[in-house]
């Protein structure tokens, strides 16, 4: 977990196993989209990943004094919504809708789910890189690799020119890099 300017993961944790709203808040927002994500890959359902997501977070309030770390807390939150989603998916015939969802060939149901887990935890890290850029930087990438719009679409859309669209992307990506690698690039560039 990238430091927080105003708390460290001790800090985090030992707020968040004592009950403090404002640290869970930090462990929501760091993690839900996430698994959102993950949840939906599974599943192919957005509504039914949220709630998964969202119950996930219920059991670990309920749990919180036992997680000491960071790792094992995430590590816990990945495992109950994959389970939960798996268990839901079941219900409405799990093979079918990844047999759906695995267009490049056979692949097995475990490493699709590590595959969709490698896949979620890049969407955070993205997102949080994404929280450094500008307004409308951000807009631009989201635009173009979000919603696969083209350079004169994103121009049209935000009022600006083609080329000031194609600096701001260039200067997104050379910020993206720089906070987190190479495998963001690999991953937007898919």
């Amino acid at each position: 977990m990238e430091k927080k300017s105003f708390i460290n993961e001790f800090e985090l944790m030992r707020g968040f196993r004592h009950g403090k709203e404002a640290n869970f808040d930090i462990v929501f927002r760091e993690l839900y989209p996430a698994l959102c994500f993950f949840a939906f890959k599974i599943m192919n359902n957005r509504a039914a990943a949220e709630d998964i997501a969202q119950e996930s977070f219920i059991k670990i309030w309920e749990r919180r004094d036992t997680f000491q770390k960071w790792n094992v807390l995430k590590s816990y939150l990945y495992t109950t919504v994959k389970n939960a989603s798996i268990n839901w998916s079941k219900k409405i015939n799990f093979q079918e809708n990844v047999k759906k969802e695995m267009v490049r060939g056979d692949i097995s149901e475990e490493r699709y789910l590590f595959e969709s887990l490698v896949a979620a935890e890049v969407m955070r890290e993205l997102t949080t890189a994404m929280e450094k850029l500008s307004p409308q930087t951000k807009e631009v990438v989201k635009l173009i690799y979000y919603e696969g719009r083209k350079i004169k679409e994103v121009a049209a859309i935000l009022g600006i020119s083609a080329s000031t669209v194609k600096t701001l992307k260039a200067r997104a990506l050379v910020k993206l890099k720089g906070n987190i690698g190479f495998i963001i690039l690999y991953f937007l560039h898919q």
